[in-house]
């Protein structure tokens, strides 16, 4: 695999999480951000394919709230930022290996969302995406969560190569 990876886990606050972003990118100067999130779903993942100027109110993990509305006010809540991947593509390659895994027009309307939205000004040439898995602690090395995260950055990297 050519990708060297570098691993940031970010606050789950409206108020640092896209700063903590922001200094990672300084840090390592990435060529491209995968995000990941959790959310309840029945699949092992869902990768996000936009993220909307959009947030719902809901209090973070500090219990801080943002009203609703829009992430960046200039802009229309309906306005979005769509990542530059192939992501049909991804989604069908991981299939043959074995995942449950969906392509998703919508990254929700909670700290996800706004991070992601967000992390479209950083600046990686290869852009930013998104992937959302299910719940829970990470078992061992054959957790299926673990797998697909594993399987995604060799398909991101093959991507690049081409």
């Amino acid at each position: 695999m050519g990708l060297k990876v570098h691993r940031r886990v970010l606050p789950v606050t409206w108020e640092r999480a896209t700063p903590a972003l922001a200094r990672g990118v300084d840090q390592v100067v990435p060529h491209l951000v995968l995000m990941l999130g959790v959310a309840t779903q029945d699949m092992t993942g869902r990768l996000e394919n936009r993220a909307f100027n959009r947030l719902d109110g809901r209090p973070d993990a500090e219990g801080a709230l943002m009203l609703p509305g829009p992430i960046v006010p200039t802009r229309s809540m309906d306005h979005s930022r769509s990542c530059h991947w192939p992501i049909e593509h991804l989604v069908k390659s991981l299939h043959l290996r074995g995942h449950q895994l969906t392509e998703s027009n919508n990254a929700g309307r909670y700290l996800c969302n706004h991070t992601y939205y967000n992390a479209f000004d950083c600046p990686a040439p290869a852009g930013v995406g998104f992937l959302h898995v299910a719940p829970g602690p990470l078992k061992n090395r054959h957790d299926p969560r673990r797998r697909l995260i594993l399987d995604l950055i060799r398909a991101l990297d093959l991507w690049l190569r081409t």
